[in-house]
């Protein structure tokens, strides 16, 4: 007699059973006031921050000697010479000119209003991201890991700072995410015309943002068009859908076009390093074997999707185990593409603890969430030890993972953000003494003086804040003549060298070093100590 199989046990509902109508309101409330708490908390002093030397003077140049800037000018401003010239310049951010625009008309000159966009703008992150984890997977372990990513160090130099481009590609990842996921869940809905819609919106929103605020983010005109051809295979494709979908996709071959294009033509990237492919494929695999844990991932997921394949033939159990081990499969190949993406675009690893790290250093974290995620779904859920064996398993991997973020803590994003608002300070403090000192001297000439290529950014920072202050004295660079290339590589370092040489003969805004020998007065700052002269000295910028 033919042995009958046994019926499949039954698969793991949604992560998040509502225990109450009120539950979805309730957690949701919760995710937006600890975010909100969290991010207010480690982010304080922020709020006592300055204008920076690093990125700020874009926003000086933006809002001009009037400290202002209207609407009517935004377009102008976003049509700027990055944008408008796609190839000429190795950077190429159309979202990002567009955004600051934006924010020098609300916020102006009231660099306390900047800072609180970015703590707002953090705790928005942070409560989109730990919305979606949980709705991923569960409220106890997408909890845990939301909080986890939220202590990565290099959040410290993207939401500590003005200028940084990479807070509005993490906003529009998380918009772009939360649209994904109302387009999803709504799809099998008869009455969800409305809200797949409005899901779109939030995808092509989310899209625009991200993608031209970070030219290392094209990948994610590739989830949309995935979903839009899911929803074309269940013949539920709108216009709206497909429209949306072709735009990013557009979008992104048209920057990462502009990047290529311009890259072939300087022959180096913005840090004049060589973009042979050649090159780039050894950067590849050199740092992807000096981070195993993807590869680790991905042959484990492989391994376990072998077994799993041959062990459901014969028993019908482990069903759904093996439809995890194969997603789980594809989602670790798919965070190897990226990651090799990000080696790519930055010829190599970065620097953990900088803003470059994202969304490298994201993805690296996604490698073991992922498949504890997908586990935790496919576990069986029946009466007894089994129901009770998998709140079990959320809570262990809940408790782990706070435990991690006890021990790592937000106290190097705090560090940050009070290294910040001391250097900031202290920058804008000597710079805005110096303005008031020349109102008694109008004819005197102003010196920078530098004795590394460390200071590069902050000198012609300091010259455009000086105009931003309405400072109308002519200004003069000088060059110690031990002048050092800093920690600089050889190659990076002599076009920037040549760049300050310009600068130091009397290009590029600065008054020729001859107005120094028939000038009455002049009046010196320094990174680092004074050079001896006849020259006043003002004070000494912070590097």
């Amino acid at each position: 007699m033919k042995r009958k199989r046994s019926q499949p046990r039954p698969v793991a509902p949604p992560p998040l059973r509502s225990h109450s109508p009120l539950w979805p309101l309730l957690q949701a409330v919760l995710i937006l006031a600890s975010s909100l708490f969290i991010s207010f908390t480690v982010w304080a002093p922020s709020l006592e921050a300055d204008w920076g030397p690093i990125d700020d003077h874009v926003i000086h140049t933006l809002l001009g000697p009037d400290h202002r800037m209207s609407l009517a000018e935004v377009p102008a401003v976003a049509w700027g010479a990055e944008v408008s010239h796609p190839g000429a310049s190795l950077r190429y951010r159309p979202a990002y000119w567009f955004i600051t625009a934006l924010e020098c008309v609300f916020f102006g000159d009231s660099v306390r209003a900047w800072y609180l966009s970015r703590v707002v703008g953090f705790a928005l992150m942070l409560a989109g991201a730990w919305f979606l984890l949980a709705r991923f997977a569960g409220f106890l372990l997408g909890s845990g890991f939301a909080l986890l990513l939220s202590v990565h160090p290099y959040w410290g130099s993207i939401w500590a700072c003005l200028g940084p481009g990479e807070p509005f590609a993490a906003l529009g990842c998380i918009l772009g995410g939360l649209g994904f996921w109302v387009v999803y869940i709504s799809s099998g809905s008869a009455a969800s015309g409305s809200a797949r819609a409005f899901g779109w919106w939030m995808i092509l929103a989310g899209g625009l943002v991200a993608i031209g605020s970070k030219e290392n983010l094209p990948f994610l005109a590739l989830p949309p068009a995935w979903l839009a051809w899911r929803e074309w295979r269940t013949g539920r494709l709108s216009r709206l859908a497909a429209t949306c979908s072709t735009i990013l996709l557009a979008y992104a071959a048209f920057i990462s076009l502009a990047v290529v294009v311009a890259l072939a033509r300087h022959g180096a990237d913005v840090y004049s390093r060589p973009v042979g492919i050649s090159t780039r494929l050894q950067v590849v695999w050199r740092g992807l074997s000096g981070e195993p844990l993807l590869l680790i991932c991905l042959c484990l997921a492989a391994l376990a999707a072998g077994v799993l394949q041959w062990a459901a033939a014969s028993w019908s159990r482990f069903l759904p185990w093996r439809r995890a081990a194969r997603l789980c499969l594809a989602w670790e190949a798919i965070l190897v593409v990226l990651y090799a993406t990000q080696l790519v675009f930055y010829n190599g690893p970065w620097e953990r603890n900088f803003r470059y790290a994202f969304p490298g250093e994201t993805l690296l974290s996604f490698a073991w969430f992922i498949p504890a995620a997908l586990l935790w779904r496919a576990w069986p859920v029946v009466p007894g030890r089994w129901a009770a064996s998998r709140r079990i398993l959320a809570a262990a991997g809940c408790a782990a993972m706070l435990f991690a973020v006890h021990r790592t803590g937000y106290s190097s994003l705090t560090e940050a953000a009070e290294r910040n608002r001391a250097k900031t300070t202290a920058w804008a403090g000597v710079l805005r003494n110096l303005a008031f000192r020349t109102r008694s001297s109008p004819d005197a000439v102003l010196v920078i003086y530098s004795r590394s290529l460390n200071d590069f950014e902050a000198i012609d920072a300091s010259r455009q804040y000086l105009r931003y202050l309405g400072v109308p004295n002519p200004v003069v660079l000088q060059l110690d003549p031990g002048f050092s290339n800093g920690e600089l590589m050889p190659a990076q370092a002599g076009e920037l060298l040549q760049t300050l040489k310009s600068y130091a003969s009397g290009k590029g805004g600065y008054a020729s070093p001859s107005l120094l020998e028939t000038a009455q007065e002049c009046l010196i700052i320094s990174f680092g100590p004074p050079p001896p002269g006849r020259c006043r000295f003002g004070n000494t910028l912070p590097r």
